[in-house]
């Protein structure tokens, strides 16, 4: 699927897109850039800052601090984007299913993953979606690397003309 019909396929009731990641260590930092480049255009955008059911937040390497924040949003939908090694070129943006997290996609950090969605979809009910961006390079005091800045981009402009068109 891609990520324009996943968008299009989800229900925009209350959706929270949580960017995972790390932005000292380059493209570790993709989730995070994500999000932040949503939220500036959610300023700058008069029909996504109407937007009322939907919410963006970083929650930077450690997603298990923000689950009361999760929580407090009532999300019907979540969306979490990560840098994710996948054996991929780097720069693909993937759908990964949640089984496959726990089987062999892994994020760029040591927390176990797996168990954090499954706390947040046991205590929000709502639907988990996880998006993985292949990085190229995680070195600590790197920057994005062109194609995940590519990678980057392409979601943020995915999102912000599905919900203009809503």
């Amino acid at each position: 699927m891609t990520i324009t019909k996943l968008l299009n396929s989800i229900n925009r009731k209350n959706l929270l897109i949580v960017g995972i990641g790390n932005t000292l260590k380059g493209d570790d930092g993709a989730g995070c850039e994500v999000i932040k480049n949503l939220q500036l255009k959610m300023v700058q955008d008069v029909i996504l800052s109407e937007a009322k059911n939907l919410a963006f937040l970083d929650v930077g390497s450690a997603p298990e601090n923000y689950t009361k924040k999760i929580k407090d949003f009532k999300p019907e939908t979540i969306i979490f984007i990560d840098a994710v090694e996948m054996k991929e070129p780097s720069g693909t943006v993937k759908i990964i299913d949640e089984k496959e997290i726990i089987s062999g996609y892994y994020t760029t950090h040591n927390m176990p993953l797996n168990l954090f969605i499954d706390y947040v979809k046991q205590e929000t009910g709502a639907k988990i979606i996880f998006i993985g961006i292949q990085p190229e390079s995680t070195g600590f005091g790197e920057v994005l690397s062109a194609p995940v800045q590519k990678a980057v981009e392409m979601l943020v402009d995915e999102v912000t003309t599905q919900y203009k068109l809503v």
